[in-house]
């Protein structure tokens, strides 16, 4: 008698213990997956915010090079009312050699005129 409960225990240990890995694998798996879930929302989150960026500037800036003539200090005085750019920026180097550099939106100047806008990555 005592042998018949000795392998009826012994397969309760076995279940038991399968069981026991089963739960702790299947634990670690979702834990991983939702990991995994919360990076790529956090991911998409960031680079919607960023495309925001890029279009909000986008549609400012065109509609300050159609309210002016194109000229430099017209472009400038616009982006000052609409606070896209601060006084201290015409001290930076990049103003000194004919750009003006608004979020991802490069302004390349020549002789006081808008000759070229670029997206800058």
């Amino acid at each position: 008698m005592k042998l018949e409960n000795a392998k009826t225990l012994n397969k309760w240990k076995i279940a038991f213990f399968a069981c026991l890995i089963f739960s702790c694998i299947s634990l670690v798996v979702c834990a991983v997956s939702f990991n995994k879930a919360l990076g790529v929302s956090l991911s998409n989150s960031y680079m919607q915010e960023g495309y925001q960026d890029t279009e909000e500037a986008l549609d400012t800036l065109i509609k300050i090079i159609n309210d002016t003539d194109l000229s430099k200090s017209q472009i400038e005085k616009k982006l000052l009312e609409n606070h896209l750019i601060e006084e201290w920026y015409f001290d930076k180097k990049e103003y000194q050699q004919g750009e003006i550099r608004l979020n991802k939106v490069v302004l390349y100047f020549d002789n006081e005129k808008l000759v070229r806008v670029d997206k800058e990555w």
